[in-house]
């Protein structure tokens, strides 16, 4: 993914910043996690599946901004948020709709 312009910021933190960023990254996804299942109530998977789902959301969500979509410079980091966020939400409510609908 040569296109994601900080990806190369963050192939060149020290180890310590590295593992700062990843333990940010996991605590937030955790938080996240418990934020999605206190709003979903009975519909949620729990704060540690959700927690990972809402990670592997705004990993895809970027991964596919990147992927798929040329956006001008300008509207490079709200178009990012945009998808990092929105995913999750896309995801997790197909997942409670589906959830709804099975059980």
């Amino acid at each position: 993914m040569q296109t994601i312009p900080w990806l190369a910021e963050v192939d060149s933190l020290s180890g310590f910043e590295l593992t700062a960023l990843v333990m940010i990254v996991l605590i937030s996804a955790w938080g996240a996690g418990f934020m999605v299942d206190a709003a979903m109530g009975r519909f949620g998977l729990g704060p540690f599946i959700n927690g990972i789902l809402v990670l592997f959301g705004a990993c895809f969500g970027i991964y596919a901004r990147y992927a798929f979509i040329v956006a001008p410079a300008d509207l490079d980091v709200g178009l990012t948020l945009g998808f990092a966020a929105g995913t999750p939400m896309a995801l997790l409510m197909a997942i409670g709709i589906l959830r709804a609908w099975l059980f």
